[in-house]
C-alpha cells in the first residue's frame, strides 16, 4: 500500500506556500481539488493502461508495471524511456520538498517560533538561503542512505503520521477557542467545527 498512499500525497504542500498565494482563500482550495483531482485521473488512467495491457495475472507477476508496459509497446526503448520519466518525477518530488517545506520553517522563525536566522532574506537572491540549506540536508542525507523503497516507505510513513497529526490539531485548536481568532482573520472553516 506504500506505493498506492505516496501517489495519493503530495497535496499538501501546496498549503506551505498559502500565505505567498493570492486570494487563498478561493485559489487554494481550488489549487488543492484541481491537483488533487489531476493525480487521481492521473492513476487511474495509468492503472486502467497497466490491467488492459498485462492483465490481473501479469500485473501481479511484474514488479515494475509501468516499464512491463511500455517494453511491451515500445521494447527496451520504452522500459529505458518509462525509467528516465520516473528519474525526473522522482527529482521533482524532491525538489518541491526543497523548496516548499523550507516555507514552513521560515514562516516560524518569522512569527519568533524557530530560529530567528531562519527567516533571514538573502539581499542579492531574495531567498531565504538558510531555509533551503536546513531543509536540503535532511533531504541529501535521506536521497543517499538506502534504497528507493527505504525512502519511500521513510516518506510515506512520517506523511501519514503527520495528516494525522495535523487532522487532530483541528480538535485541539476548536477546543482552546481558536475558532474566534480565525474568523477574526478570514482564516479558513471546518466543516462540523463551528
Amino acid at each position: 500500500m506504500v506505493p498506492v498512499l505516496f501517489a495519493f500525497g503530495g497535496w499538501q504542500t501546496a498549503n506551505f506556500i498559502g500565505a505567498e498565494i493570492k486570494d487563498p482563500t478561493r485559489n487554494l482550495s481550488r489549487a488543492l481539488l484541481l491537483g488533487v483531482g489531476a493525480v487521481i485521473a492521473l492513476y487511474l488512467g495509468v492503472n486502467f493502461v497497466c490491467v488492459r495491457a498485462l492483465g490481473p495475472e501479469g500485473l501481479a507477476a511484474s514488479m515494475v508495471p509501468a516499464s512491463s508496459v511500455m517494453r511491451m509497446a515500445r521494447g527496451g526503448t520504452g522500459a529505458r524511456l518509462i525509467a528516465l520519466g520516473i528519474a525526473f518525477s522522482t527529482l521533482g518530488f524532491l525538489s518541491q520538498s526543497v523548496l516548499t517545506a523550507r516555507r514552513v520553517y521560515f514562516a516560524m522563525a518569522s512569527d519568533g517560533l524557530f530560529f530567528r536566522a531562519i527567516a533571514r532574506i538573502n539581499p542579492k537572491t531574495h531567498v531565504p538561503a538558510l531555509a533551503i540549506i536546513l531543509q536540503s540536508v535532511p533531504t541529501l542525507v535521506i536521497a543517499l542512505s538506502g534504497s528507493y523503497e527505504k525512502i519511500l516507505s521513510y516518506v510515506v510513513s512520517m506523511d501519514f503520521i503527520f495528516f494525522g497529526l495535523t487532522g487532530a490539531s483541528v480538535f485541539v485548536f476548536r477546543r482552546r477557542e481558536m475558532h474566534a481568532q480565525i474568523s477574526e482573520h478570514g482564516g479558513y472553516r471546518v466543516s462540523g467545527h463551528s
